[in-house]
């Protein structure tokens, strides 16, 4: 699961954007390198990705994330990893969110149930 924003961060190239048409707005940041900020692209079979928001679009902290793990909680072992995603992003709380869902899945992904085994053994 990806939930990526452009944000300075030590040690990262991301350079801020200066902007004096309005002091009050929120300080915008930008990749120093354009290749840094790329769009993700899977080139391995088997795999599974789920983005909190499209490119460009706005992730609300923990909103997908949160959805998405009831889902896992919620795995009867039937259910695939699809429908998983487009019932988190329907109960998403945040509607102007957009999650992204992309796959190079041959066959079914169903997560098994949980087994909640956490009885204290010392």
């Amino acid at each position: 699961m990806q939930a990526c924003q452009v944000t300075p961060t030590q040690g990262a190239a991301v350079v801020q954007v200066e902007d004096d048409s309005d002091a009050d707005a929120p300080k915008r940041y930008v990749a120093a390198d354009p290749l840094r900020n790329m769009h993700i692209v899977l080139t391995r079979p088997h795999t599974v990705l789920l983005l909190a928001t499209v490119t460009g679009g706005v992730a609300h902290r923990g909103a997908f994330t949160s959805a998405v793990a009831d889902q896992i909680r919620a795995a009867d072992g039937k259910t695939d990893i699809c429908t998983m995603f487009c019932k988190a992003a329907k109960n998403l709380s945040c509607e102007k969110q957009c999650p992204e869902f992309r796959m190079t899945l041959s066959k079914m992904l169903a997560l098994p149930p949980v087994i909640n085994n956490t009885s204290a053994a010392n």
